[in-house]
């Protein structure tokens, strides 16, 4: 006698595996995916809170002791085949939060690399192309938020001032 079993239990044990392993693709591509997001959420938040921790205006609205909120209060997307990534999160100050939106591109030369590799292998490099924050509008008077852009080069009062200037045209 043989032990072979019948044919529709092979069958079935081999539609079985396949599940198991398109489960565990999936589950694998997942898992990549979040590490990925995650991974980007910390290298735009590195770059941003090197200029945020620094800035005047927020310093002043905000108070001291800057510190971005959780990861998963983030939002992080990708565009440009992965080539651009798009964060947001809140940073809170002793006074006051404010939104953060990070805009960043990866350095020439490096764009057929997943991200994922490219962050933890690789170079891990990003160019910060935009870099805001809103804060409330105090001298209109306004409850809308105003976007200041912290890649500017301008003083506490001269961005005091283009803000006043912003709400004179709204």
């Amino acid at each position: 006698m043989s032990d072979e079993r019948p044919l529709a239990l092979n069958g079935i044990s081999v539609l079985r595996r396949g599940f198991q392993l398109g489960v565990a693709g999936v589950t694998l591509a997942t898992l990549a995916s979040a590490v990925d997001d995650l991974v980007l959420y910390y290298s735009c938040e590195r770059e941003a809170m090197a200029v945020v921790e620094k800035h005047p205006r927020l310093l002043e609205e905000l108070g001291d002791h800057l510190t971005p909120r959780t990861w998963w209060n983030a939002s992080v997307s990708t565009s440009n085949g992965g080539n651009t990534v798009n964060a947001y999160f809140v940073v809170d100050g002793s006074k006051a939060s404010s939104d953060i939106y990070v805009k960043a591109v990866r350095f020439s030369g490096s764009e057929m690399l997943p991200n994922l590799v490219y962050n933890i292998f690789g170079e891990g490099r990003w160019q910060v192309l935009y870099l805001d924050a809103m804060l409330p509008d105090k001298i209109s008077g306004s409850r809308l938020p105003i976007r200041v852009d912290l890649l500017a080069k301008n003083t506490a009062e001269e961005t005091r001032q283009l803000g006043t200037e912003e709400a004179k045209h709204r």
